[in-house]
C-alpha cells in the first residue's frame, strides 16, 4: 500500500504540527464500551493510542512507518505503558487471534487509493473482527473537504517543536479532481530555529483519494457488515451531506 505520504522524511516533525485531540473523547468511550480486545490501524506516532492504553484499553497497534513507530515505542517506554506494537501494511496483517473492535481513526482510509486496494482491506477487516465485531472507519465527507481545497496554498502557522530545538510551520497545497474524488499536491514542512530563520524544508508529494458514503456502505455490505450509525463530527452528532466535516461510520459484522 501507498501511503499519502512520506512519514519517514517527517516522522520527527510529526507531533509538533498534528495537536488534533477532538476526536480523543469519542474512541476512548467506544473503547471502554467495547470491554474486549481493540486493533487500532495507522497508528503513527501514537496519538491516539497513548490516550487508549491509559484509559485502560487492551490495545493492538498496527503502522507500516518504522519511523512512526520507533517515536511510538518510545514514548511507551517513557510512559510505563504496554501495547503490542507491529509494523505491517494494512492489506498483509495477520493475526492468531480476532479483536472485538477495530479502529482506522483520522480518515486515513482515504491512503487507500484503488478501489482493488479498499476491497482487500475491507476482506482483511472482516477476516479479523471477532463473530459481532465492530469496525469504526472515520473518513472525510467529500462534499465539504472538495470546498475546502483552494487555489493557494493554506499556511497552517507555526508550532513549537515538542523536542524544545525551534519551530515548524506547515503548509499545504491541493488539486481536487472531483469526478474521480482524487485529490493530489503537496505538504512543506519547514524546521524553524528559535529565531523563526528556516533551517531546513521538506516538500513531500500528498496523494488520497475521497470516497462518497453510499459507495463505502456497498463496500461494507459486500463483504459482510451492517451499518449501525454514521456520525457527522465526533460529538456523535448525525451525519448531514452538506455540513458535516466527516463521515464516521460504525458497522458490526454480520453472523453467515
Amino acid at each position: 500500500m501507498s501511503s499519502a505520504l512520506d512519514y519517514e522524511k517527517i516522522a520527527h516533525l510529526y507531533d509538533s504540527y498534528l495537536r488534533f485531540t477532538d476526536d480523543l473523547p469519542f474512541f476512548i468511550q467506544e473503547c471502554q464500551k467495547t470491554k474486549g480486545s481493540v486493533l487500532e490501524l495507522m497508528c503513527g506516532t501514537g496519538r491516539i493510542s497513548i490516550p487508549l492504553l491509559e484509559a485502560g484499553v487492551h490495545l493492538t497497534c498496527v503502522d507500516a512507518s518504522p519511523a512512526m513507530l520507533a517515536i511510538f515505542r518510545q514514548k511507551l517506554t517513557e510512559k510505563r505503558l504496554n501495547a503490542s506494537v507491529i509494523q505491517a501494511g494494512v492489506t498483509a496483517l495477520k493475526f492468531s487471534s480476532q479483536f472485538d473492535l477495530i479502529l482506522l481513526p483520522f480518515q486515513s482510509f482515504h491512503e487507500l487509493k484503488s478501489k482493488t486496494e479498499q476491497r482487500q482491506f475491507i476482506d482483511k477487516i472482516a477476516e479479523l473482527l471477532n463473530p459481532n465485531g465492530r469496525f469504526i472507519c472515520t473518513l472525510h465527507n467529500p462534499e465539504v473537504r472538495l470546498k475546502s481545497i483552494g487555489k493557494t496554498a493554506t499556511n497552517y502557522g507555526q508550532f513549537p517543536r515538542v523536542d524544545g530545538a525551534g519551530f515548524v510551520s506547515l503548509s499545504v497545497e491541493l488539486n481536487a479532481q472531483p469526478e474521480t474524488g482524487m485529490v493530489s499536491g503537496y505538504q512543506t514542512i519547514y524546521e524553524l530555529d528559535e529565531a523563526q530563520n528556516k533551517v531546513a524544508e521538506h516538500k513531500l508529494p500528498v496523494q488520497f483519494s475521497l470516497i462518497e458514503l453510499d459507495a463505502f456502505q456497498e463496500l461494507l455490505k459486500l463483504t459482510g457488515f451492517g451499518i449501525e450509525e454514521v456520525f457527522g463530527n465526533y460529538d456523535y452528532s448525525p451525519f448531514i451531506r452538506e455540513t458535516s466535516p466527516y463521515m464516521i461510520v460504525s458497522s458490526c459484522k454480520l453472523n453467515d
